[in-house]
């Protein structure tokens, strides 16, 4: 059987059928066997085989590590406070998926996360708030939706892949992970190109990929920097994938923060000179680190 199938259907029964037609001309089990992988795959394709995930729960579906490679924004009004497309706020974030919680921004959430409507996999389309009526229905567990339609999403290759809702159980205490919604939701959760989808707000959706296992080789900005790294904060920006794509936006910010106006650049070059001490004053700390280039990259943004 593939190992996945968008549409929860049984076809046990078209399966034995065909193996009872095919059981006298073919008589060696190898050449059954490949026919009735082929027709499982034809019946996946034509939505007749059974999810594969039925039943299954966080640990087999999103566990593990997840980094934001994508924020989408509908290109409405935005406010201040609002995520902008591809937020440095954002970007590189790492989500931890364990059986026991969610940790996102370095922070127990107080959240776990279990397949809803059996892992029955969806149409996209039902995270959007203007859904159409073919669409399906939702199940009656998941609370909250994406403002606006499917189309408004620079979705890419992820558009219209089918998913399985991930619906949250949060403490009475918890941190909000997300604004006004009780779910994530994952496209071809055992490929290489499993995506995990969360709104962050009402018209913010957040893609992450796995944390590959091997990092990329670095570009010559992090070779030039770390070649140079010599504090413990430094070396230890270098040694972090997040910490070190957070200190990568911190500089990727700065332009568009600077004025034409030469009073309120001093003001913003004694504010970053005051978070690049902060950083060594941290002498290596991960999570010190992770808070004082937080605070610098939100401190850019806000000047856009």
């Amino acid at each position: 059987m593939p190992a996945y199938c968008p549409n929860p259907i049984n076809a046990a029964l078209l399966a034995a059928a065909l193996s009872a037609i095919w059981r006298a001309p073919f008589k060696a089990s190898g050449g059954r066997a490949v026919i009735l992988q082929a027709v499982a795959a034809l019946a996946c394709g034509f939505g007749l085989a059974p999810s594969a995930y039925a039943g299954s729960g966080a640990a087999s579906v999103a566990e593990g590590s997840w980094e934001v490679t994508r924020v989408l924004m509908t290109g409405g009004m935005q406010t201040q406070w609002s995520m902008r497309e591809d937020d440095p706020r954002l970007m590189g974030r790492v989500l931890h998926v364990s059986p026991q919680t969610l940790r996102f921004r370095n922070a127990d959430t107080g959240c776990t996360a279990h397949t809803a409507a059996g892992g029955k996999a969806q149409s996209m389309r039902l995270l959007f708030a203007k859904s159409s009526p073919t669409s399906g229905k939702r199940p009656a567990a998941i609370q909250g939706s994406l403002y606006g339609r499917m189309e408004d999403y620079t979705l890419g290759a992820v558009s219209g892949r089918p998913i399985i809702f991930l619906k949250l159980d949060c403490k009475a205490d918890a941190s909000q992970l997300l604004a006004d919604a009780n779910w994530l939701a994952i496209t071809s959760p055992q490929s290489t190109g499993a995506t995990l989808l969360m709104p962050y707000q009402p018209d913010a959706l957040v893609l992450l990929r796995r944390v590959p296992q091997k990092n990329s080789a670095p570009d010559a900005g992090q070779v030039a920097f770390c070649a140079q790294a010599v504090s413990a904060s430094d070396q230890a920006i270098c040694a972090d994938r997040q910490l070190w794509r957070m200190h990568s936006y911190t500089l990727s910010a700065l332009p568009r923060a600077q004025s034409p106006r030469p009073e309120l650049n001093q003001a913003l070059e004694k504010e970053v000179a005051m978070q690049l001490q902060k950083r060594q004053d941290c002498n290596g700390d991960t999570q010190c680190l992770y808070e004082v280039l937080d605070w610098h990259i939100d401190m850019l943004v806000q000047r856009w």
